[in-house]
């Protein structure tokens, strides 16, 4: 142990150390979450004087966008899908740009796409629910329910394993909760990856010295007549270098929490009483349009979410 927080000590004083994790956490939490979440992706598109056309105003249009969701009662029924998309076509046709960025416009398009084919239109330029006549869009949990299985065929899951993801599926009660989720869809599928690579290129700045020090200083050599030897010296820079791994990713994880807490909301909000918020709540996430998520109740009733990665988009 007293070899290991030698090493682990001798890690972290390191200035390259310093450094890489400062621009790591600068690089995922300051632009990859907060800057992400207030300017680049959910900031008001009016000012074309920034640098990426967006103002500053991130967290206000995220508020509002959840705000407005709510207002179509909380379920996805096929008459909420009718009333959605005939109001985003009604503040289309005033000219309401504002408006526009609060609706969900990119998710329901996608599931307009994958759920009613036959009514997408190849000679209009416009986004399918521009134009979609909002009456035709019915059976929506029946079309969804011919979507997923023909995705399970289409992907070689057959016999056993396609019966236990429909019965998944199955357990999920209708019809299911709808709120705004576009902040959740890029946090879930761009930004658990690019945390990934951008990691990967940090870690290996960082940990390169763990065995290269004795080289770089010329005492290589002395290692092999030390008490502890070669093979334990060894052990123990590994073991720091899954240490210092697990401590990084701790310090990004927290901040990006802390800041995804602050701009998306905590997911239990508005159901501390209610008897049914692990079915209704999670269930929503499916909304992302990339796949649909199955909450089971397990040890009497704590949350669990599996993702059966049913592509519908």
């Amino acid at each position: 142990m007293e070899l290991f927080l030698l090493e682990h000590k001798k890690l972290w004083r390191k200035m390259s150390t310093k450094i890489s994790v400062f621009l790591c956490f600068i690089y995922i939490v300051i632009f990859g979450s907060v800057l992400s979440f207030q300017w680049f992706s959910f900031g008001s598109s009016d000012d074309y004087t920034s640098a990426f056309g967006n103002n500053f105003d991130g967290y206000k249009m995220i508020k509002d966008s959840q705000e407005y969701s709510l207002t179509f009662g909380e379920e996805l029924t096929g008459g909420s899908l009718q009333q959605i998309v005939r109001d985003y076509q009604r503040m289309e046709a005033a000219g309401l740009e504002t408006e526009l960025e609060k609706t969900d416009w990119k998710i329901i398009n996608s599931w307009l796409g994958t759920l009613y084919p036959e009514l997408r239109d190849p000679g209009n330029y416009k986004t399918m629910i521009c134009y979609v006549n909002p009456d035709k869009l019915t059976g929506f949990y029946e079309r969804r329910q011919k979507a997923v299985q023909d995705f399970l065929e289409n992907s070689g899951q057959v016999g056993a394993e396609k019966e236990y993801l429909l019965q998944m599926d199955s357990n999920v009660k209708e019809p299911y909760r709808y709120e705004w989720v576009e902040g959740w869809s890029v946090l879930l599928g761009d930004g658990v990856a690019g945390i990934g690579d951008v990691m990967v290129l940090f870690l290996a700045i960082t940990l390169s010295s763990l065995f290269a020090g004795e080289w770089h200083s010329n005492t290589s050599s002395l290692v092999l007549t030390t008490r502890n030897g070669w093979k334990k010296i060894a052990f123990v820079k590994i073991c720091t270098g899954l240490s210092f791994t697990m401590e990084f990713f701790a310090i990004l994880m927290v901040g990006s929490v802390v800041s995804q807490i602050f701009f998306l909301g905590n997911c239990w909000m508005g159901y501390a009483d209610s008897d049914d918020k692990t079915d209704r709540h999670c269930t929503h996430k499916y909304a992302t349009g990339r796949d649909f998520r199955v909450c089971l109740y397990l040890l009497g009733g704590n949350r669990v979410c599996r993702s059966c990665h049913v592509h519908i988009s």
